[in-house]
């Protein structure tokens, strides 16, 4: 993508965390990280999260991440080019912020995104259980 990661306003203003099955991690803490060491921001495809994100048919439930669809649907503020941030495992990289982002861009058929990365260092720093 050729952009810096230090080119884009990262609210620190509040706090945020992000949880998924037995895992948490820091959100601010992992954006205060990029502030203080900016980072080139990369193209990821996330197709492989699609089925995380996917917009439910009428009655079904979809086992993932909680996705509020109408607020997407009606809100403007879900920017699919500010980019989501990624943590390092042992099996790649997961996203820990971003999700809404993803899912509408996996919505329009999008996906490719602008990411940074969190090295294993800086996962471990984020992670709280």
């Amino acid at each position: 993508m050729g952009n810096l990661s230090s080119e884009f306003d990262w609210e620190v203003d509040r706090e945020e965390v992000f949880n998924f099955l037995a895992r948490g991690w820091d959100v601010s803490k992992a954006k205060q990280l990029i502030i203080d060491k900016p980072r080139e921001v990369l193209d990821a495809n996330l197709s492989g999260v699609a089925n995380f994100v996917q917009r439910p048919k009428e009655g079904q439930i979809i086992a993932g991440i909680t996705i509020d669809w109408s607020d997407i649907d009606e809100s403007d503020e879900y920017d699919c080019d500010f980019p989501g941030i990624l943590i390092t495992t042992s099996e790649g990289t997961f996203p820990i912020d971003g999700w809404h982002r993803f899912a509408k861009g996996l919505d329009e058929g999008r996906t490719v995104f602008p990411c940074v990365i969190l090295d294993e260092a800086e996962t471990k720093e984020v992670t709280f259980r």
